[in-house]
């Protein structure tokens, strides 16, 4: 529960948790937009039998349960991402601010964060149409893998640099698989 950073600094230990609970409000978007995902999911896997059959035929349940899956990926990606980016300014802010100032920028950007993955989401017409919803975290990744970027670049870092970008470079690579053998698996189907 203690953040490296405030303990170097040597802060009170009173500012620990809260420093601590506002860093992890940059998941909340992840756990409030994420969960009704892994709950669609469950349902779309213990559908009835037609469901299943439908799945095994490559049906169009298949890409969507496949797209599904990865959107959830690409969530929990974003989370990785989003909390790294808001260590990266914790440190920043603590070097320059009071604690109870580094709080409030905490609790602000988390704020902003949220809003603006709900702005995403809801814009891109992803809450509709379940199809829509890998493009849209992958859209967010980006720009969250950006922001990490510029912030990390910035604020000459080293020390977690390259942990969120592989992250993300192992969800691409799994996206493209999954994709590509979806892509081939429908083609290959009789029907087709």
């Amino acid at each position: 529960l203690h953040p490296r950073v405030a303990v170097l600094l040597g802060l009170n230990n009173r500012w620990h948790k809260w420093l601590y609970l506002c860093r992890m409000l940059s998941v909340l978007p992840e756990y409030y937009f994420g969960i009704p995902v892994l709950w669609k999911i469950f349902w779309l896997s213990v559908s009835d039998e037609t469901g299943w059959v439908s799945l095994r035929a490559g049906g169009k349940e298949s890409r969507l349960l496949v797209e599904m899956i990865l959107a959830a990926i690409w969530c929990a990606v974003c989370g990785y991402i989003a909390f790294f980016s808001m260590d990266c300014l914790m440190m920043r802010w603590l070097i320059k601010y009071t604690p109870m100032a580094s709080i409030v920028r905490l609790c602000s950007a988390s704020f902003v964060y949220f809003v603006g993955t709900n702005f995403i989401l809801q814009y891109s017409g992803s809450t509709a149409h379940l199809s829509i919803l890998l493009p849209a975290w992958i859209f967010i990744a980006l720009a969250l893998g950006s922001i990490y970027l510029a912030i990390h670049e910035r604020a000459h870092i080293k020390r977690q640099g390259a942990h969120p970008m592989r992250v993300c470079g192992t969800a691409s690579f799994l996206t493209m698989c999954s994709l590509l053998a979806l892509l081939h698996i429908q083609r290959c189907s009789p029907g087709n």
